[in-house]
């Protein structure tokens, strides 16, 4: 007898509608170096101009949510509204068909996460508040009608402590059954214990904070953002928060590394071996799916736990 899934009660889009650090990529400074300032060109930030490179050209990390009822409503929640969220409005709401704005989160009062709030000005919908940062809170949820979106307890945001000794707070939110943590460079026991305790099934999606190879005091770097994957076995892990370090295509590679366990060489122009040396002290098992996000990357997946790729038009063929 043939199993058959019953019609979905929601489906939901997942627009990535930056997925760059604070400073964005390319950097001024890499363009406008002359000869000798630098060893070699910055090959990320070159690449970043070109139409083939345009996937390393990326913006201040954050997301749209777009949920379709079977009752045919609709609710759009933005993650985040950084230093250049304006221009990723102009490109990616034209471009999905994308109107209003039902709710905003923020993970962090830094500028890359809240400097665009003056671009809506106009009414669109409930803004949460800023979070807290500097101290400890109690875990707190916040429902957007059905289903719902819930805020994670506190994730730690960098080492720094301000004068009363406590750690730099970020949030992450549980978004129906998608993690979102895209600032962290550490997630506390009891967060995990929260995340773990959620959901007793298989997460759809993680989207996970990754700056450069190697950690950052404010960011995880590859090793932590791999085993994050793998503690929550997600059907698929997607990186954002990137600097200029290394090309997409090189994160591409390091991503099909884990999930296939495969042998990694230099790519062209690589002189310094910078993905072979990433993966030499990261185990190769187990097998998990992992990828780098995009500026305009986008995948729908509904209340049946189906997930699938949106961008066939940026050939795209990679995330089967």
């Amino acid at each position: 007898m043939g199993f058959k899934l019953t019609a979905p009660l929601w489906t939901a889009e997942f627009i990535f509608h930056g997925t760059g650090n604070s400073g964005s990529v390319p950097n001024i400074e890499c363009l406008t170096a002359t000869l000798g300032d630098h060893d070699q060109p910055c090959r990320t930030c070159h690449a970043a101009l070109t139409p083939e490179g345009r996937k390393n050209r990326r913006r201040n990390t954050g997301a749209i949510i777009r949920l379709r009822r079977q009752n045919g409503t609709e609710m759009t929640v933005v993650i985040d509204v950084g230093k250049n969220f304006r221009e990723s409005a102009l490109e990616w709401f034209t471009k999905y068909g994308l109107r209003k704005i039902d709710a905003v989160l923020l993970t962090h009062a830094h500028a890359d996460a809240v400097n665009g709030l003056d671009d809506l000005r106009v009414e669109h919908g409930r803004i949460f508040p800023i979070p807290n940062t500097t101290h400890n809170s109690t875990p707190a949820s916040s429902h957007l009608n059905t289903p719902s979106s819930n805020l994670l307890p506190p994730i730690h945001f960098g080492e720094r402590k301000p004068s009363d000794g406590l750690p730099y707070f970020s949030m992450g939110f549980v978004l129906v059954d998608i993690v979102y943590i895209s600032d962290v460079s550490h997630i506390p026991d009891y967060t995990w214990d929260w995340i773990l305790a959620v959901k007793n099934m298989q997460y759809t999606a993680l989207i996970v904070d990754c700056l450069r190879i190697k950690p950052h005091i404010s960011h995880f770097g590859l090793a932590q953002a791999v085993a994050t994957a793998r503690k929550l076995g997600a059907q698929r892990t997607y990186m954002v928060g990137f600097s200029h370090e290394i090309l997409h295509d090189d994160w591409e590679r390091l991503g099909k590394y884990f999930q296939n366990s495969r042998t990694i060489t230099p790519s062209h122009g690589d002189t310094n071996h910078t993905i072979t040396k990433a993966v030499e002290d990261i185990p190769k098992e187990p097998s998990v799916w992992i990828r780098p996000a995009y500026d305009g990357l986008r995948f729908l997946w509904d209340s049946n736990g189906v997930i699938q790729d949106l961008n066939s038009e940026f050939n795209d063929n990679e995330l089967g």
